[in-house]
């Protein structure tokens, strides 16, 4: 589940506009992994950068042993725009 999302400063590289954005996640780990893959597989192809994942702990109801409930994650994804308006070289 995404907690939350924030617009990341767009800037220029080369020829292109990078766009990004910031998430926050938490879930099963599963969860992750699938939305892990669909960035992978996303048209126009998408760059994950900044990747943190940590487990939740809780304690279990028969033994009182700490077991994992989920995880907290939190990434920047990227996408890149070609340049509309180029800027011209100076002599």
């Amino acid at each position: 589940m995404i907690s939350s999302t924030e617009s990341l400063p767009a800037e220029m590289r080369g020829g292109y506009r990078r766009i990004g954005l910031r998430y926050v996640l938490n879930g099963p780990y599963e969860t992750l992994v699938k939305l892990l893959a669909r960035l992978e597989a996303a048209t126009p192809p998408l760059v994950v950068d900044n990747l943190h994942i940590h487990g939740r702990l809780r304690q279990d109801r028969r033994g009182g042993a700490a077991v994992t409930a989920g995880l907290d994650a939190g990434l920047d994804v990227y996408g890149y725009r070609a340049n509309e308006n180029p800027v011209a070289a100076k002599p």
